[in-house]
């Protein structure tokens, strides 16, 4: 049986690192596998764990080697999926977890359009924009406002919604569909 790939969709400040973070404390076997940058890493990020924080350099050779499944310049900084590691979770019939936009959303549905489940992380825009000011997001606060704009036009095309105000109630429902889609792979 072939694995899964869950995207989690929504606009920065909407919670998607932080419910991933938790998935991987408690769901040992939901691999997740970091995204590149060009931007500055911040305090609370660690190297190869939040992302793999690389040159523009480097990221531009690989741009030029194929190496990435989705690649965009996003927020004045350049953010890529590696390609290594997600094949052979699918074909190992495991479970990955990535946060992602739409754009890159769309590219993993064309590589993998049977393994593919996106799930909308939808937050009031207030909460947003309050969540990215206390983050320290705003040189970009426009922009990033913007983004989450579009995401939630797109929004009728995910394959789920989670509304997340009450963190506690938006895990439980992101747990349940993680339970749903391991039955389906592992009966």
């Amino acid at each position: 049986m072939r694995g899964k790939i869950i995207l989690l969709i929504g606009g920065s400040g909407s919670g998607k690192s932080t419910l991933i973070k938790r998935l991987r404390e408690e769901y040992t076997q939901v691999a997740f596998i970091p995204s590149m940058t060009t931007r500055r890493k911040r305090p609370t990020e660690i190297d190869g764990e939040s992302y793999h924080f690389i040159g523009i350099d480097r990221f531009q050779r690989l741009i030029q080697e194929g190496q990435f499944i989705e690649y965009a310049y996003v927020h004045r900084a350049w953010y890529g999926t590696p390609r290594s590691g997600y094949e052979q979770i699918i074909e190992s019939g495991g479970i990955v977890i990535k946060d992602i936009d739409p754009k890159g959303a769309e590219a993993f549905k064309r590589m993998f359009p049977d393994d593919v489940i996106t799930i909308f992380i939808a937050v009031p825009p207030e909460v947003m924009k309050e969540r990215l000011l206390v983050r320290g997001d705003t040189p970009e606060l426009e922009e990033r406002m913007e983004d989450y704009a579009h995401a939630w036009e797109e929004k009728d095309h995910y394959d789920h919604m989670i509304e997340n105000i009450d963190f506690e109630k938006a895990y439980r429902e992101l747990t349940e569909l993680l339970h749903q889609e391991l039955r389906s792979i592992h009966p």
